[in-house]
């Protein structure tokens, strides 16, 4: 119902029939709870009860508010509600064309849509160059400077007798004191060095500090701890992409007509209440208390979207799919090829950057209009067959079985996490470099010494669980001037830790301080 004398600027339909469902459960709740009040409070019969047996009372009501709530919660909102993220320029994009559709095409309403529609797309492209000048820098541009992957220099624990090495051929110092994570400076300060102790024998000068240095990480446990806060944050940005493609999924398939006054198929409703209604008038002098004004009447939910446009949407959210998989991948290498402790703790977060560019450009460009919409976009509900009081008997009655299986369903968010972090761990390691030792293949010393100063062996360290690996062979892209056809190229061949020597990696030649 619409208030006298009020014209909406658009069409907009009833409220439909699924408000009364919704309220027939809320009264099944609201029952079951309240079958409890005679025997919870016994005060109403008259008589105090004693202190022991008024707690016991007050543990049954918790434990029957609390079973109720768990399972009302599952089925009516885990089960059974499908929301999106309400600041996210993809999703407006999606929304609001079939908001303009169900209106009858209002002015307003087109010309947002094809405002977000044009934005998300900017996005895209956006977000699409970033990837691909990140990709350029991590893979192209080091495998045509000769940079040896990073693997796993620097946490191999070693001993005196048997001291870690790098990529160069170079004992490690115990105080890492001769560990550069750059490999621009790194070659710098390696052809100084080399050029300097060519020179020797004609001048006075001389620096030790400035090298020779070997190339590896300044922190192991600081890489695997950014590398896992990278991966938190694009897991998190997977369940919105998750929670969108089923919102898609399950939208039915129709033609918005605007000039069906039910509502059933409409995005935009007016919820009011009669005016003869007791409630009513309570609910009205309790929203005038509130602050609240005739825009909370409005309701926007998705009722469904015709076929043409929900294949527009699937390939904008496949697009950005395949964006956050690709930014997995590539920000992953970048993190596992980052020796540096500030570079690893900045980068991880850096690389977050560019997801969020879909929000930053919501912030920015949306309108007032729109991010009201947006805020009151209800979730999209689904019929389901699991009954209320089935879930809430279980929450009671269960086995120790039972129990431990919930206890892992419960954090099944987390150790999928850390299943996908060390995939992704072991999957760089098998592709960029040659296995030393596999991992769980060395001794598993509970406490020892490590060979670098300030650090302990706990049970079996870096070494033991994930192995110890070389870099393989690095080659660059190229152009043959003759036929300018591209060619791969040996740009970096490491020390295979035996003491022979590196070939090219940025090194001057002749390279005799090494191997």
């Amino acid at each position: 119902q619409v208030p006298s004398g009020h014209t909406p600027p658009c069409r907009f339909g009833k409220m439909s029939d699924s408000d009364a469902s919704q309220e027939a459960a809320r009264e099944i709740l609201l029952q079951a709870v309240s079958s409890q009040p005679q025997r919870i409070h016994p005060r109403g019969q008259g008589g105090d009860s004693g202190s022991g047996e008024e707690q016991d009372e007050e543990t049954i009501q918790a434990r029957e508010l609390a079973r109720h709530y768990v399972a009302f919660f599952q089925v009516k909102w885990v089960r059974n509600l499908i929301s999106v993220r309400k600041d996210s320029m993809l999703v407006t994009a999606i929304v609001f064309p079939n908001l303009a559709r169900c209106s009858d095409y209002c002015l307003t309403f087109t010309a947002l849509a094809v405002k977000h529609f044009v934005l998300v797309l900017a996005v895209l492209a956006t977000q699409l160059f970033f990837l691909n000048a990140l990709r350029q820098a991590v893979i192209r541009l080091e495998g045509g400077d000769g940079v040896p992957h990073l693997c796993s220099y620097g946490y191999d624990y070693g001993d005196k007798n048997n001291p870690p090495k790098g990529p160069l051929g170079l004992v490690y110092e115990p105080n890492r004191g001769n560990v550069e994570p750059d490999y621009t400076l790194l070659m710098l300060r390696n052809t100084l060095a080399q050029l300097l102790e060519s020179v020797s024998n004609f001048t006075q000068v001389a620096n030790d500090e400035l090298g020779p240095v070997e190339y590896g990480m300044e922190s192991p446990s600081c890489r695997l701890a950014s590398l896992t806060v990278f991966l938190i944050m694009l897991s998190g940005q997977a369940a919105y992409l998750f929670h969108l493609m089923k919102y898609l999924w399950y939208a039915p398939n129709f033609e918005c007509n605007p000039e069906d006054g039910t509502g059933i198929n409409g995005w935009i409703s007016f919820k009011d209440w009669p005016a003869t209604s007791k409630l009513a008038q309570k609910r009205k002098q309790l929203w005038s208390a509130l602050d609240k004004t005739e825009l909370d009447h409005f309701r926007f939910i998705m009722r469904g979207m015709p076929v043409t446009w929900k294949l527009v949407a699937w390939c904008l959210v496949l697009t950005r799919a395949y964006i956050m998989v690709d930014l997995a991948y590539i920000g992953s290498r970048f993190l596992m090829e980052t020796g540096s402790i500030i570079d690893l703790i900045l980068n991880s977060v850096a690389l977050i950057f560019i997801l969020e560019v879909d929000i930053i450009f919501f912030k920015a460009f949306t309108q007032p209009m729109t991010k009201d919409i947006m805020e009151r976009l209800e979730p999209f509900r689904v019929k389901t067959k699991k009954s209320h009081f089935a879930a809430s008997k279980r929450e009671l009655n269960y086995t120790t079985g039972r129990f431990i299986l919930e206890t892992i369903l419960v954090c099944r968010q987390i150790w999928i996490t850390g299943i996908f972090i060390l995939l992704v761990l072991y999957v760089y390691l098998l592709v960029n470099c040659d296995a030393l030792r596999w991992p769980l293949a060395g001794d598993l010393n509970l406490f020892g010494q490590s060979y670098f100063y300030g650090n302990s062996v706990i049970w079996g360290g870096f070494d033991f669980w994930f192995g110890r690996w070389v870099s393989k062979e690095v080659h660059g892209a190229n152009l043959d001037p003759d036929s300018w056809t591209r060619a791969d190229l040996l740009t970096c061949q490491p020390s295979d830790m035996s003491g022979s020597i590196p070939k090219g990696c940025g090194l001057p030649e002749p390279w005799t301080l090494g191997g």
